[in-house]
């Protein structure tokens, strides 16, 4: 990371998940947000349709097998807090053409994920692109149900993130910041005392 800057440059191939952070969602912040995601995955040409599988360090399964990581990475939102009355409608459908994210979560007790035809999460690592898109708003109507979304929220991300890898490890795709190439070219210093100063 870009000790001034805060910024780190790194390969499509590497990223595993996209999340835009608010400290409070409502209709406003959520059609900002979804706008902003959808403007980095079609900059960046990240895709949710990926079949190809590999093992943890980015090799390619072979034809015919399966149960290796995919690299379609988790989108979401995640935020502090949510305005209630701007997700109370039985249906949410504030997500068409948006199809894209996995997750919208609110540690204050708001869940919004995927499903399937019945109304619990489901995860979709891969997506054709013919997929209907469903989801399934979580509301917490007490303490002790906010606590049952926030485990929910936190055990989506991370079955998502257990079954998704980053794309095939070659060196030739990693850009490095200024800041990790000083420290190579200090250790190449200090391991060669021969080497012109």
């Amino acid at each position: 990371m870009d000790e001034k800057g805060g910024v780190e440059i790194v390969p499509e191939e590497s990223v595993v998940g996209i999340f835009e952070i608010k400290r409070t969602l409502n209709k406003e912040t959520l059609k900002k947000s979804t706008d902003h995601l959808k403007s980095i995955i079609e900059v960046s040409n990240i895709k949710k349709d990926r079949q190809e599988e590999y093992i943890v360090g980015g090799m390619p399964i072979g034809s015919g097998l399966n149960g290796g990581l995919t690299a379609n990475p988790i989108i979401g939102i995640i935020c502090l807090d949510h305005e209630t009355r701007d997700f109370t409608d039985a249906k949410f459908d504030s997500l068409k053409g948006y199809e894209f994210i996995d997750i919208i979560f609110s540690t204050n007790g708001m869940l919004i994920g995927t499903k399937d035809q019945i109304p619990q999460l489901k995860i979709f690592n891969v997506r054709k692109k013919e997929d209907l898109i469903n989801y399934a708003i979580m509301r917490a109507k007490s303490e002790h149900e906010k606590l049952t979304i926030l485990s929910n929220g936190f055990g989506f991300i991370s079955a998502y993130l257990s079954k998704t890898s980053g794309r095939q490890l070659s060196i030739d795709n990693y850009f490095f910041n200024k800041t990790i190439l000083n420290s190579f070219e200090e250790l190449e210093d200090a391991t060669n005392p021969s080497k012109p100063q």
